[in-house]
């Protein structure tokens, strides 16, 4: 009996081990699978996404310019402050005209009557009528210089002047052949002629495409300059910007 109870003892106390063990694996294998993933429903909606970036560094200005008066003078106004936004060609600062040398002063006039003679110019015929003027007598010009050439390849009138040992004007006509340094001297006129043909024609064709003249260039080249004197006494925007910096009061 106790010798039963011995080996179903041992029997027992191993079959309670193995299902130990099987437990204890069922429940490590259960602890590793992964949690389920819990989402959250809500209902759709129609909205605006913002979304922001962060980021660390130096802004600098694409272009900058440091303006300084260019001749001597009291300031007389300044046109724009810290802060202002200024376009191109913009006035910021202008000296007083009371305090500015003679020659600034005296451009304003020069300005005024450069831009009436520009515009004189602009709207008159004067400069085309004369181009088409010239290109008349280059032409006339060139046939004379051409004709006196094809004439040397000939005989021509020769007259020969002389005064004879008494002192008497001696005059002798007759046909022959002209010199070799006649032929010389006609061939570059003629060659002098008709450059100065073609240009005349290219100054009346440029004219009639539309093209300015030399005087309407000379006109505008005055304009530019008494400008250039004048700004002398301003501070111009040379671009678009804004205004970081300024000095100058009245």
């Amino acid at each position: 009996m106790r010798q039963f109870f011995s080996r179903f003892s041992r029997r027992v106390w191993i079959i309670v081990g193995v299902v130990t063990v099987i437990l204890l694996i069922a429940a490590f294998s259960m602890s590793r699978q992964p949690e389920q993933a819990v989402f959250e429903t809500v209902p759709l909606e129609r909205g605006d996404l913002a979304a922001s970036v962060g980021a660390t560094g130096s802004v600098r200005a694409s272009r900058t310019a440091l303006l300084n008066w260019q001749t001597n003078g009291n300031v007389g106004a300044v046109n724009a402050v810290i802060g202002d936004k200024v376009s191109s060609g913009d006035a910021l600062a202008e000296l007083d005209k009371a305090s500015l040398s003679q020659n600034i002063i005296l451009a304003e006039a020069d300005l005024v009557n450069a831009q009436q003679a520009l515009e004189d110019l602009l709207e008159s015929d004067t400069a085309l009528i004369e181009a088409q003027k010239a290109v008349d007598k280059a032409e006339d010009a060139y046939e004379k210089a051409y004709n006196w050439r094809m004439e040397l390849n000939g005989k021509i009138d020769i007259k020969e002047v002389w005064y004879d040992q008494f002192g008497n004007l001696k005059v002798k006509e007759y046909k022959g052949y002209a010199s070799s340094e006649t032929i010389a001297q006609a061939d570059q006129d003629l060659a002098l002629a008709e450059a100065k043909l073609e240009d005349a024609k290219r100054e009346l064709e440029r004219l009639l495409k539309g093209e300015e003249s030399d005087a309407v260039k000379a006109a505008r080249a005055r304009v530019a300059a008494a400008e250039a004197t004048l700004n002398l006494a301003r501070l111009i925007a040379p671009f678009d910007g804004t205004v970081t910096q300024a000095n100058p009061v009245v």
